[in-house]
């Protein structure tokens, strides 16, 4: 993490430092060998996690980026992405347990938003439509690119 600055850091990991920091604390796993029988120490390993999924890149690369083998990289993201799910799933995923729960969040967020029938979101990414037009068309434009 050394290595680059906060924004240069952010930019391939798509997360701050901090967070990583924070991720490490919750997940609390053991170094693991390499496939040459080298220790990887957790911090790597959640690096490696993290900047195969920001950059959607290979796992041969991802190897080659921190002199592993793309064996070792698939276990290596496969195991800490099976801890993300365990430890950080139940905490950061909601499911609603009741329709007034559903409809309330629906509520808060139309009147955050003005965006009718939301009850939540992913990742902030944008996905083009066709608007329904009407009086309530102007909702759905994207006014963010």
């Amino acid at each position: 993490m050394q290595h680059f600055t906060d924004s240069e850091f952010l930019a391939r990991y798509r997360f701050t430092k901090s967070s990583v920091k924070k991720l490490l604390e919750r997940l609390t796993f053991e170094e693991s060998c390499s496939m040459c029988g080298h220790p990887l120490p957790p911090e790597l390993q959640l690096l490696i996690t993290l900047r195969f999924h920001a950059a959607g890149t290979f796992q041969v690369l991802m190897g080659d980026f921190v002199n592993v083998s793309q064996l070792t990289v698939s276990h290596v993201i496969e195991r800490v992405a099976r801890r993300i799910a365990k430890h950080l799933f139940p905490v950061v995923v909601n499911f609603f347990n009741s329709y007034d729960k559903f409809r309330e969040t629906m509520v808060k967020f139309y009147r955050i938003t003005k965006f009718p029938g939301v009850t939540g979101f992913i990742d902030s990414t944008h996905v083009r439509i066709k608007s329904p037009g009407g009086p309530n068309g102007e909702v759905y434009r994207n006014r963010w690119g």
